[in-house]
């Protein structure tokens, strides 16, 4: 048998050999979809497959060293199990590229012969194909010969155990990869052989889990092991996986993660105890939550309706001792771990979405075991820690790439979890609006006897379709006790009340029982009733007056709603109301949220002092006065609707996710909004409340960030478009304000920042080498860590950036020399990059201003940025993964609102022909990087990413070429493979005769390729 550290070593190779196959099949497959270029397709094909047949070989070579170094004692079965495997992998190497050189066409063939062999390309598929499967067959044998081989390997474990060779983290990774070994071949053969039946292109997809845990802890052993040998450790090692542990932690974290929780409302004393306690002969039938706790296992479902208490009781329980009490008898001797996370309807899209909510549950999980982070998130580990990439600044959390963490979570047997899940109704639901693939997660992740789940929702049809048999309770059939100790302690031991009961004490008793039997368990229902109770008790209202008040109430909360909407505020403040209805709808959008100054700033009619005030911080007293004077109108314009919550910054929300449902029935709302006059515009009113927030609110030589003050700015700068869409308004005066106030607290802020001659901010020592003139030198808005060297971004960038198209305008119509004059980063690379939906108007303005869009910028005209840009965005797929997977269509609709750009800047004069460049780390040892080289036809073309007949016809007419061709390349850094992309790229295109700024010498459209090319 293999001694573990050649078996390690061995593994390298073996996951090299995976990854290569899987190029193989997918191209084989590819070739079969392919309607043009299968020239292209066969030379490709055959130069990974070669790369596949020397990997091979050199598999079997290391197989028989190990074996001979082994004082000659020759292949035990297992080994040569494997050398089989890898005799069958070349022979089947050697026929594919047999086959293939049948396929290419001889050196200056003919038009017609080519055409049949691309004839022959198709008829050979076939063969091709049965060739791939059977490959994929070895594979398969392959990747679960060397899993069993680690797992049978006693040595192998041993050396895990020994502090003596590896360090604590590596063996959790090692002990991670090789969990369940109890459960034997069978439950490796369910980890994988169960994906065998996929297409080959998905199996190499969902096969990445396990090859880069295994790359990964080869990774980490192969450094590790040098150092061992060297009898000493480094000290730096420590410290390096505690900062990949950190950025890992840190990417997953989110600022609203923990905000929903905090505003979920405490128990009330005494309340939610009998859940601990078994179901007594009385009650409404509910399981145990106490057995479910110690014993139980898969999902339990907690129901209610709205304002029942469901989140609350869901805090209780996370917050309790006595749940992880009862958890731990079910954990015994393994480790347990509780995470939570509280969807909310009303909050920022990731706290409404699956992707917040496993980002929360894996940022909980991980950060009490840190040491599983290597094998959960192998291939963010190999980035961060294995190969020190800067994999952040691109890189964005998936559905995909979370779940498949989840799936490994699940195979560490040696964990107890318990998830608690608040709030199902409030997810915003799958891409087609419904919860199906949510719940069949929920139901896939507890299928493991180590990880379950207490959910909570509304008793929708959905929920009770899934969760009909799971243990459950519905709360409002348990909460009586709970709602009459709530009324006793609010109402009966008021003051008043005590002396009323002593006058009459069978009607005021009567009182009591009437509201805790009106209520049907909805918890928020009796909050405002006994409120507006204690208000009679302090208007000295008697029993009767008390019992008139509670008849007046509607039962169920929107009769409710509607009778304090309309009976409870007074005639005089309904436009005021009316207003603060409005903003606090609009600022539902922005990520943070809307705290009590900024609707008071908004709120009130303040157009002068945005304008006019000082950039001098208020005292924290006069600050203070405002805050309570908002806080006051909100409770004599809003009835009790909106509410102060406890932070910090004293936000203001809705009473309960039940109100903002009820505003916002179309009649309600097109009530509230008549009250008001017809130019009232919310974001007018908030953003130039946060303007007014910049100029009193904030004090720059306070702040040791400047972020902090730079993303109000852009709040302005949002609300701005937002008004302009709207009104057509440019908000000049309001925006050169913004501008002044930023300039004033960027030169005296407590760390101004200031950019060099590259146009990139630097630090405050270097003002002082710079001389008195040096902070002046950039303009404010360069300040971001994200903006690229030498883009010298000004605020008529910004503008540009944001699509405030009106701003642009009146701003060239007054001096266009001046616009035109900006250094650095071409304004049409701006528009054509925007945060937003593209604003043709825009374009065509910069245009008519005299920038052209072949300008380069860093080697990139913005044209070239765009057709980069529509590969990578959140629009469509990477490029990368198009040209992978070879098969997934993104998502067209979104390529829309870009077509009238597109034609624009054709119309324009585009060098349609440049050449654009995608750049990636390849998976696996050393530092390889692909190299992608396309053009626009290429882009919009049916197999491009981004399919577009519409353009693809003009740009064929104009005599565009389809050019997309892949190179492997080898470099130390990220920086040295860009300047080898650039390299490759000048070559590539003098082959084409192609310039770099897109000429062609030629008519006619043309499809070019190249052979696989090592640099």
């Amino acid at each position: 048998m293999l001694d573990p550290l050649t078996a390690i070593s061995l593994a390298g190779n073996v996951m090299q050999f995976l990854d290569f196959s899987g190029k193989v099949i997918v191209k084989a497959k590819e070739l079969g979809i392919s309607t043009h270029g299968a020239t292209q397709g066969v030379n490709t094909l055959e130069i990974v497959t070669r790369d596949l047949l020397s990997l091979t070989q050199r598999l079997k070579d290391d197989l028989r060293s190990a074996s001979l170094s082994d004082t000659g004692r020759g292949l035990v079965r297992e080994e040569e199990t494997l050398k089989e495997l890898c005799d069958g992998c070349i022979l089947l190497s050697k026929k594919m590229i047999e086959r293939l050189e049948r396929l290419k066409p001889a050196s200056g063939a003919g038009r017609r012969k080519t055409l049949k062999l691309a004839a022959m390309t198709v008829w050979s598929q076939n063969e091709l194909d049965e060739l791939a499967d059977q490959l994929d067959a070895y594979r398969s044998q392959l990747e679960l010969r060397v899993l069993l081989s680690f797992r049978r390997n006693k040595q192998f474990k041993d050396i895990l155990q020994d502090p003596r060779t590896l360090d604590v983290t590596t063996r959790d990774s090692f002990s991670a990869i090789l969990q369940n070994e109890n459960a034997g071949g069978a439950s490796i053969k369910e980890q994988i052989i169960s994906k065998q039946r996929r297409t080959s292109g998905q199996f190499n997809a969902e096969h990445d889990e396990t090859r880069s845990g295994i790359f990964e802890a080869v990774h980490k052993v192969r450094p590790v092991l040098r150092v061992v040998d060297a009898g000493d450790t480094e000290d730096g090692d420590v410290e390096a996986r505690r900062l990949a542990e950190d950025r890992i932690l840190d990417s997953l974290l989110f600022p609203t993660m923990s905000y929903r929780y905090t505003r979920v409302s405490k128990a009330h004393e005494a309340t939610f105890q009998w859940i601990f306690n078994d179901p007594r002969p009385g009650d409404r039938p509910w399981s145990s939550f106490s057995e479910w706790l110690q014993s139980g296992t898969g999902i339990y479902w907690i129901n209610g309706k709205a304002g029942s208490g469901k989140s609350t009781l869901m805090r209780y329980l996370c917050d309790r001792d006595c749940t992880r009490q009862l958890l731990a008898k079910w954990a015994g001797s393994q480790p347990l771990d509780m995470a939570s996370f509280y969807f909310w309807h009303n909050g920022t899209w990731e706290q409404k979405s699956q992707i917040g909510l496993l980002r929360s549950l894996l940022y909980e999980l991980l950060s009490a075991r840190r040491h599983l982070i290597p094998a959960v998130l192998p291939d963010r580990w190999k980035d961060e820690y294995v190969e020190r990439a800067n994999w952040q600044q691109h890189f964005h959390w998936t559905l995909d790439n979370l779940r498949d963490a989840f799936d490994l979570i699940r195979l560490q047997d040696h964990l107890r979890i318990c998830l608690f899940i608040d709030g199902l109704d409030e997810y915003e639901g799958d891409r087609d609006g419904r919860f199906v693939d949510i719940i069949a997660f929920f139901v896939q992740l507890t299928a493991s006897d180590n990880i379950k789940i207490c959910l909570s929702s509304r008793p929708w049809l959905v929920f009770e379709d899934a969760f009909q048999s799971v243990p459950n309770l519905k709360l409002q059939d348990l909460t009586v006790n709970d709602i009459t100790r709530y009324v006793n302690d609010k109402v009966s031991d008021h003051g008043r009340m005590r002396l009323l009961r002593a006058r009459d004490p069978e009607n005021a008793e009567s009182l009591i029982c009437e509201i805790v039997a009106r209520a049907s368990g909805v918890f928020l229902w009796v909050k405002l009733v006994t409120n507006s109770i204690i208000d009679g008790l302090t208007n000295r209202d008697g029993i009767s007056d008390l019992q008139k008040r509670l008849r007046m109430l509607p039962d169920g909360l929107q009769d409710l709603y509607n009778h304090m909407l309309f009976q409870h505020i007074d005639p005089f403040y309904h436009e005021q109301s009316s207003q603060i209805f409005q903003i606090v709808r609009a600022a539902k959008y922005e990520p943070e949220p809307l705290s009590l100054l900024t609707l008071a700033f908004a709120q009130e009619d303040a157009k002068d002092l945005a304008l006019e005030a000082q950039v001098c911080r208020w005292t924290a007293d006069k600050l203070e006065i405002k805050r309570e004077e908002m806080a006051g109108r909100l409770k004599s314009r809003c009835a009790g609707l909106l509410e102060v919550s406890g932070t910090v910054e004293d936000d203001v929300d809705y009473l309960h996710r039940t109100v903002q449902e009820f505003l916002q029935i179309p009649e309600i709302w097109k009530h509230i909004v008549s009250q008001t006059a017809k130019g009232f515009n919310t974001d007018e009113c908030l953003g130039r409340s946060h303007l007014i927030r910049l100029k009193v609110a904030t004090d720059s030589s306070d702040v040791d960030d400047f972020e902090e003050i730079y993303g109000r700015a852009q709040i302005v700068l949002r609300f701005a478009r937002g008004a302009m869409l709207s009104t057509r308004d440019a908000s000049v005066l309001l925006l050169d304000e913004l501008d002044k106030t930023m300039t004033f607290h960027f030169l005296n802020s407590a760390r101004p920042l200031y950019g060099g001659s590259n146009g990139r901010i630097g630090d405050w020592t270097d003002i002082t080498r710079g001389g008195s003139d040096a902070r002046t030198e950039l303009h404010w808005a360069a300040y971001r860590e994200s903006c690229p060297a030498g883009s010298y971004d000004n605020f008529i960038s910004l503008a540009v950036a944001n699509g405030l198209t009106e701003y642009v305008r009146v701003k060239t119509a007054q001096d266009s020399q001046s616009v035109l004059k900006k250094r650095g980063r071409p304004l049409l690379e701006y528009a054509l990059r925007s945060t937003y939906s593209p604003e043709v108007e825009l374009v065509l303005l910069l245009l008519k201003c005299g920038w052209s869009l072949n300008q380069e910028y860093q080697g990139y005209s913005p044209w070239q940025r765009l057709i980069i840009h529509l590969t990578t965005c959140s629009i469509c797929k990477p490029i990368r993964l198009w040209m992978e997977e070879g098969r997934h269509k993104p998502h067209l609709e979104h390529l829309q609102p870009w077509i009238p750009v597109v034609k624009v800047l054709l119309d324009a004069g585009a060098c349609y022909n440049a050449l654009c460049q995608q750049l990636r780390v390849m998976p696996g040892p050393g530092r390889l990087y692909q190299l992608t080289l396309f053009t626009s036809l290429h882009v919009f073309s049916p197999l491009g990413p981004c399919p577009n007949s519409e353009l693809e016809s003009i740009l064929k007419s104009r005599g565009a070429i389809a050019v997309s061709e892949t190179f492997k390349l080898e470099a130390g850094s990220r920086d040295q493979a860009e300047q080898e992309a650039s390299k490759v790229r000048l070559k590539f295109a003098r082959r084409l005769n192609l310039k770099m700024d897109g000429r062609f010498g030629g008519k006619g459209s043309k499809v070019f390729s190249m052979k696989w090319w090592k640099s």
